[in-house]
């Protein structure tokens, strides 16, 4: 279902797919998040963004519930990529102010849009848990290293 989704955005045919997912449109089942993820790249490539971010607020919301935060970080690239990235950093606000990983993705996304002094205070924070193993702190030090560049 997910690949057939996929070519109906590829190919442009986003009211198809919004039609054949509108019963999906409110639901609870903690897998739907993708299929809401789906219908938020079709209404934004539809031009409404309002549409869009609701759609990628309910699948943030049944990843969140379902624990799944592979998920929530699928969505929140999504919405990036899609939205713009003061739209992802907005809904993951509370996440990054208590979850390394997080302050670590929010600081990438500070990059992209060139916002360099927030991204590395960021980075800098993330350095600060002590709880961060060995690899991860070479893989924020590589990033904090580029940003610098």
């Amino acid at each position: 279902v997910n690949a057939y989704h996929q070519i109906l955005i590829e190919l442009g045919r986003f009211d198809q797919l919004l039609a054949e997912t509108e019963a999906q449109a409110n639901s609870t089942k903690p897998d739907d998040w993708v299929i809401l993820q789906m219908r938020g790249v079709a209404k934004a490539r539809k031009n409404d963004r309002d549409g869009a971010i609701a759609e990628f607020d309910r699948a943030l919301t049944l990843a969140t519930e379902a624990g799944n935060e592979q998920a929530v970080t699928q969505v929140a690239t999504t919405i990036a990529q899609v939205a713009g990235v003061d739209a992802t950093l907005q809904r993951l606000n509370d996440r990054i102010q208590t979850d390394t990983r997080w302050k670590f993705f929010a600081a990438e996304l500070h990059k992209q849009k060139q916002d360099f002094v927030m991204a590395i205070k960021l980075y800098e924070e993330v350095l600060a848990d002590p709880a961060l193993g060995p690899n991860a702190r070479l893989t924020v030090l590589r990033s904090l290293g580029s940003t610098y560049l």
